[in-house]
C-alpha cells in the first residue's frame, strides 16, 4: 500500500527508497484518527440524544452533525457525524452507548477516511 500511495506522488515507477523503508513505524489501531458515521435507533424521548452526547464527550468525540429522521412508533433512528476522533476513544464511547437502555440497535458505523 505504501508502495502505490508513493508511486501516486512521485510517479507510476516511483519506490520507496530503503532507507525511508527503515523509518516508517507501523502505528497501532487504537491510536489511529479516523471520522466516523453512526446510524442508530433509540427511544423517541426527552434526553436520549443528550445521554449519546454526553458519552461521546466523555470520550472526546466531537459531533460534527445529528440528524434524526423520520419516526416509526416510539422509536427514532439517530444518524450522527463525529470530527476526527481517536480508534480508542471510538470504541469506548460506542461500547458505552450500546447498553444505554434508550438505544435499540446500532445499525452502522463507517470510518470516513483514514
Amino acid at each position: 500500500i505504501i508502495e502505490l500511495a508513493f508511486g501516486r506522488t512521485f510517479g507510476k515507477k516511483a519506490r520507496v527508497p530503503h532507507h525511508i523503508w527503515n523509518k516508517l513505524k507501523i502505528r497501532k489501531v487504537d491510536e489511529t484518527v479516523s471520522k466516523y458515521y453512526l446510524r442508530m435507533k433509540t427511544a423517541d424521548k426527552p434526553g436520549v440524544l443528550a445521554g449519546i452526547a454526553s458519552i461521546f464527550g466523555r470520550n472526546k468525540a466531537s459531533i460534527k452533525s445529528v440528524l434524526q429522521t423520520e419516526n416509526v412508533g416510539s422509536k427514532a433512528q439517530i444518524v450522527i457525524v463525529l470530527h476526527e476522533v481517536k480508534e480508542k476513544n471510538f470504541r469506548k464511547a460506542l461500547a458505552a452507548i450500546k447498553k444505554l437502555a434508550t438505544v435499540s440497535e446500532v445499525s452502522s458505523v463507517i470510518r470516513v477516511g483514514l
